[in-house]
């Protein structure tokens, strides 16, 4: 596609990719990512047409960075003279944009990942991984005569921490710790969730 409408076309180690003109004077970088979100690991989604909409299977498309990239093909095609930066990963941590390998020599950046056509948003909210570990399991024994009890909590609607975090949207995990606490319970194992910026 690049090469069809005279663009270069710059991969790096972290799979970023950089189009620009053999000789941009850009003043400016519009940036979006190009991956989505998979909800299950080393899935290809199965593309389907439901009234005239194309969604996946146990996936999404990635409707925000989808439109981003569809905008940024699209100034190619018109000739545009900016810098297309596609960053990768950002879905799992912003890898991509935190391990950019290409030089940049536009002044400006605009980024068009956004859920809403037609709107600027100035800011962002950022974002940390936070990572913890409990390695002091061990196996103890039932002396109280505890009575075992294996809770299961599914098909809530779920959603995206980001843009859906004001709905209240139900949260799996958090209706489990609240279930346990209301009657009295003792946590042997607890597991839930499926990425880390989806509401589980």
């Amino acid at each position: 596609f690049a090469s069809k409408y005279n663009y270069e076309c710059h991969i790096d180690n972290y799979n970023n990719i950089l189009c620009k003109k053999a000789d941009s004077k850009a003043k400016l970088c519009i940036q979006n990512h190009y991956d989505i979100v998979c909800l299950k690991d080393n899935c290809v989604p199965v593309i389907v047409e439901e009234e005239n909409f194309l969604k996946a299977q146990d996936s999404t498309l990635g409707a925000d960075n989808g439109i981003g990239c569809s905008y940024m093909l699209w100034l190619m095609s018109e000739n545009y003279d900016c810098e297309f930066l596609f960053t990768s990963d950002e879905e799992i941590g912003l890898i991509g944009a935190n391990n950019l390998e290409h030089k940049l020599n536009a002044s400006y950046m605009l980024n068009i990942d956004s859920e809403e056509e037609g709107e600027i948003c100035i800011g962002c909210a950022g974002g940390v991984d936070i990572f913890g570990k409990n390695s002091s399991k061990q196996i103890i024994e039932n002396k109280e005569n505890y009575e075992l009890y294996e809770l299961e909590i599914s098909n809530l609607p779920g959603g995206h921490s980001g843009v859906d975090i004001h709905k209240n949207v139900p949260n799996g995990i958090k209706l489990l710790a609240q279930t346990i606490k209301e009657n009295e319970g003792l946590i042997l194992d607890i597991n839930g969730g499926e990425r880390i910026n989806s509401i589980p």
